[in-house]
Protein backbone atom coordinates (compact mmCIF):
# COMPACT_ATOMS: atom_id res chain seq x y z
CA UNK A 1 0.00 0.00 0.00
CA UNK A 2 1.02 3.32 -0.76
CA UNK A 3 -0.19 6.66 0.86
CA UNK A 4 0.28 9.91 -1.41
CA UNK A 5 1.06 12.90 0.38
CA UNK A 6 -2.09 14.47 -0.96
CA UNK A 7 -4.30 11.84 0.71
CA UNK A 8 -2.25 11.79 4.41
CA UNK A 9 -2.69 15.81 4.21
CA UNK A 10 -6.38 15.57 3.32
CA UNK A 11 -7.37 13.11 6.54
CA UNK A 12 -7.82 15.21 9.62
CA UNK A 13 -5.96 12.66 11.74
CA UNK A 14 -4.37 9.13 12.17
CA UNK A 15 -7.20 7.47 12.64
CA UNK A 16 -8.63 8.32 9.33
CA UNK A 17 -5.19 7.14 7.89
CA UNK A 18 -5.59 3.87 9.60
CA UNK A 19 -9.28 3.17 8.49
CA UNK A 20 -8.35 3.21 5.10
CA UNK A 21 -5.78 1.21 5.53
CA UNK A 22 -7.88 -1.18 7.06
CA UNK A 23 -9.92 -1.08 4.24
CA UNK A 24 -7.30 -2.05 1.83
CA UNK A 25 -5.98 -5.35 4.41
CA UNK A 26 -9.51 -5.84 3.95
CA UNK A 27 -9.28 -6.86 0.30
CA UNK A 28 -6.11 -9.08 0.98
CA UNK A 29 -7.54 -10.70 3.68
CA UNK A 30 -11.12 -11.30 1.59
CA UNK A 31 -8.68 -12.38 -1.06
CA UNK A 32 -11.12 -9.85 -2.85
CA UNK A 33 -8.09 -9.82 -5.80
CA UNK A 34 -8.10 -13.81 -6.63
CA UNK A 35 -11.82 -14.06 -6.38
CA UNK A 36 -12.12 -10.97 -8.82
CA UNK A 37 -9.80 -12.64 -11.14
CA UNK A 38 -11.75 -15.91 -11.04
CA UNK A 39 -15.36 -14.37 -11.65
CA UNK A 40 -14.04 -12.58 -14.30
CA UNK A 41 -12.49 -15.69 -16.15
CA UNK A 42 -15.53 -17.58 -15.57
CA UNK A 43 -17.82 -14.33 -16.94
CA UNK A 44 -15.78 -13.75 -19.64
CA UNK A 45 -16.16 -18.04 -20.38
CA UNK A 46 -19.29 -18.08 -20.00
CA UNK A 47 -19.90 -14.61 -22.73
CA UNK A 48 -17.53 -16.82 -24.96
CA UNK A 49 -19.66 -19.61 -25.08
CA UNK A 50 -22.67 -17.72 -25.21
CA UNK A 51 -22.24 -15.40 -28.08
CA UNK A 52 -19.23 -16.57 -29.23
CA UNK A 53 -16.11 -14.32 -30.79
CA UNK A 54 -16.23 -11.36 -28.22
CA UNK A 55 -12.82 -10.08 -29.68
CA UNK A 56 -14.88 -7.95 -32.65
CA UNK A 57 -16.18 -4.55 -32.14
CA UNK A 58 -19.74 -5.80 -31.72
CA UNK A 59 -18.47 -8.03 -28.89
CA UNK A 60 -17.12 -5.23 -27.34
CA UNK A 61 -20.60 -3.78 -27.42
CA UNK A 62 -22.16 -7.54 -26.46
CA UNK A 63 -19.60 -7.04 -23.63
CA UNK A 64 -21.40 -3.93 -21.74
CA UNK A 65 -23.70 -6.84 -19.80
CA UNK A 66 -20.63 -8.58 -18.33
CA UNK A 67 -18.87 -4.87 -17.39
CA UNK A 68 -22.04 -4.24 -15.49
CA UNK A 69 -22.08 -7.38 -13.74
CA UNK A 70 -18.29 -7.08 -12.82
CA UNK A 71 -18.82 -3.29 -11.44
CA UNK A 72 -21.53 -5.16 -9.22
CA UNK A 73 -18.97 -7.18 -7.69
CA UNK A 74 -16.24 -4.71 -7.56
CA UNK A 75 -18.94 -2.90 -5.21
CA UNK A 76 -19.87 -5.49 -3.26
CA UNK A 77 -16.05 -6.39 -2.54
CA UNK A 78 -16.18 -2.43 -1.48
CA UNK A 79 -18.97 -2.56 0.64
CA UNK A 80 -17.09 -5.73 2.43
CA UNK A 81 -13.79 -3.87 3.03
CA UNK A 82 -15.97 -0.86 4.75
CA UNK A 83 -17.49 -3.43 6.89
CA UNK A 84 -14.58 -4.87 7.64
CA UNK A 85 -12.27 -1.40 8.36
CA UNK A 86 -15.76 -0.31 10.42
CA UNK A 87 -15.72 -4.00 12.73
CA UNK A 88 -12.15 -3.09 13.78
CA UNK A 89 -12.52 0.35 14.14
CA UNK A 90 -15.53 -0.72 17.12
CA UNK A 91 -13.70 -3.38 18.42
CA UNK A 92 -10.52 -1.02 18.98
CA UNK A 93 -12.38 2.04 20.36
CA UNK A 94 -11.89 3.89 17.78
CA UNK A 95 -15.47 3.65 16.45
CA UNK A 96 -16.71 3.09 12.98
CA UNK A 97 -18.04 7.03 12.52
CA UNK A 98 -14.14 7.58 11.94
CA UNK A 99 -14.41 5.57 8.39
CA UNK A 100 -17.84 7.61 7.91
CA UNK A 101 -15.66 10.54 8.13
CA UNK A 102 -13.09 9.71 5.30
CA UNK A 103 -15.21 8.48 2.93
CA UNK A 104 -17.12 11.60 3.18
CA UNK A 105 -13.41 13.74 3.02
CA UNK A 106 -12.59 11.11 -0.52
CA UNK A 107 -15.91 11.74 -1.65
CA UNK A 108 -16.19 15.48 -1.63
CA UNK A 109 -16.13 16.69 -5.01
CA UNK A 110 -17.23 13.53 -6.95
CA UNK A 111 -20.38 13.81 -8.94
CA UNK A 112 -23.03 11.80 -7.83
CA UNK A 113 -24.51 10.71 -11.09
CA UNK A 114 -26.81 7.98 -11.09
CA UNK A 115 -25.75 6.70 -14.86
CA UNK A 116 -21.43 6.79 -13.49
CA UNK A 117 -22.61 5.07 -10.40
CA UNK A 118 -24.24 1.79 -12.49
CA UNK A 119 -20.69 1.57 -14.12
CA UNK A 120 -18.28 2.42 -11.14
CA UNK A 121 -16.69 0.13 -8.89
CA UNK A 122 -17.25 1.74 -5.99
CA UNK A 123 -20.48 1.97 -4.35
CA UNK A 124 -22.06 5.63 -3.58
CA UNK A 125 -21.06 7.77 -0.70
CA UNK A 126 -25.14 6.94 0.70
CA UNK A 127 -24.66 3.46 0.45
CA UNK A 128 -21.68 2.99 1.77
CA UNK A 129 -22.12 5.33 5.35
CA UNK A 130 -25.72 3.08 5.14
CA UNK A 131 -24.08 -0.40 5.40
CA UNK A 132 -21.89 0.84 8.29
CA UNK A 133 -24.75 2.23 9.90
CA UNK A 134 -26.33 -1.14 9.67
CA UNK A 135 -23.23 -2.94 11.52
CA UNK A 136 -25.91 -2.46 14.49
CA UNK A 137 -25.36 -0.87 18.09
CA UNK A 138 -22.04 0.60 16.80
CA UNK A 139 -20.97 4.13 16.97
CA UNK A 140 -20.92 5.15 13.85
CA UNK A 141 -21.50 9.00 14.08
CA UNK A 142 -19.36 11.00 11.98
CA UNK A 143 -16.47 11.96 14.15
CA UNK A 144 -15.78 15.43 12.80
CA UNK A 145 -13.70 17.67 14.79
CA UNK A 146 -12.03 14.63 16.63
CA UNK A 147 -8.61 14.24 16.60
CA UNK A 148 -5.77 16.41 15.65
CA UNK A 149 -5.79 18.08 11.71
CA UNK A 150 -2.69 17.20 10.06
CA UNK A 151 -0.35 20.39 8.64
CA UNK A 152 0.77 20.37 5.14
CA UNK A 153 3.90 18.84 6.14
CA UNK A 154 1.86 15.74 7.97
CA UNK A 155 3.01 16.69 11.35
CA UNK A 156 1.30 16.65 14.51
Amino acid sequence: MIATEEFIELCENEEQVVAVFLHEIAHVEEQHGLRSMIQDAGLFLILSLVLGDISSLGGMAASLPALVIESRYSQNFEKEADLFAGKVLEESGIGAGTMKDILILLHKGTPDIDFVQFFSTHPGLEERVDALDALGGADTEPNSGSGDKKNASGAD
